[in-house]
């Protein structure tokens, strides 16, 4: 009984935690200061549809990291992930295609 209960337990932490790393592969068109942070518009690597505005503020405490990255992203024309969220200092992923603007938690290039 104890193992059932460790293994529905391990069931439920995998798939919160898999919801928190939602993520989509994109190229960079435009990185746009706004007057709280910036508004990142990408392109999907896997179809060359346009993938959901995304905003970073200021304040956050990567947010200079984050803003090198995608710089660095437009400049060179390379692939970089996207970690999107619904708003700041939320945990769970975001869909990067719904329409809806999200929240940029992190970006990182994957190779």
């Amino acid at each position: 009984m104890k193992i059932i209960a460790l293994f529905s337990l391990s069931l439920i932490l995998f798939t919160t935690n898999s919801q928190a790393s939602t993520w989509c592969e994109a190229y960079i068109d435009a990185v746009v200061p706004t007057a709280d942070g910036i508004t990142v518009l990408s392109t999907s690597s896997y179809n060359g549809e346009k993938i959901d505005v995304m905003k970073k503020e200021y304040s956050d405490s990567n947010f200079g990291n984050v803003y090198m990255r995608l710089l660095d992203a437009k400049d060179s024309r390379y692939e970089v992930r996207l970690y999107p969220v619904s708003g700041k200092g939320e945990e769970d992923g975001a869909v990067c295609d719904d329409g809806v603007t999200d929240y940029l938690r992190s970006v990182y290039r994957p190779f």
